[in-house]
């Protein structure tokens, strides 16, 4: 894969090669503890490690872009409240 970073109008991007590809957060942040590379994460996501310093942000200057996040009901069907207070919950959360 292809990974794109902005700092001030710039665009780099950089082809990324490695043994081991995660697309799961928690494995991608838990790999990265025990040493095996680097993760691409949300400071959210990684904010224990981080602040227990098992974690340090690389290119704190260069912003790795954002991600679409989706919530999908099934058309017809009654929403469950557990299923509608999740998706506001993550609306709350993920709103930067």
């Amino acid at each position: 894969p292809t990974f794109s970073f902005r700092k001030d109008g710039r665009v780099a991007s950089v082809r990324i090669d490695g043994q081991l590809a995660i697309t799961i957060n928690e494995g991608a942040v838990a790999s990265a503890v025990v040493g095996l590379g680097i993760a691409a994460s949300s400071e959210t996501s990684a904010r224990a490690e981080l602040e227990a310093g098992v974690l340090v942000r690389v290119l704190p200057d260069w912003d790795f872009g954002s991600m679409e996040v989706n919530a999908l009901f099934v058309s017809g069907k009654i929403i469950k409240p557990a299923a509608r207070a999740f998706t506001d919950f993550l609306v709350t959360a993920l709103r930067c």
